[in-house]
């Protein structure tokens, strides 16, 4: 699915205010925790 179909969706019940937190990465955990792990191995020297 894409985010047209989502941000679609949101706007038909009437909560597209949403739509700001999903593209938000600040609230994408798992991208967090990559970058994390991805910065502590740039840190050892990996």
């Amino acid at each position: 699915m894409s985010i047209g179909v989502y941000a679609s969706a949101l706007w038909l019940i009437g909560r597209v205010q949403f739509l700001a937190s999903i593209a938000d990465l600040a609230t994408d955990e798992t991208a967090l925790m990559l970058e994390l792990h991805n910065l502590a191995g740039k840190k050892s020297g990996k």
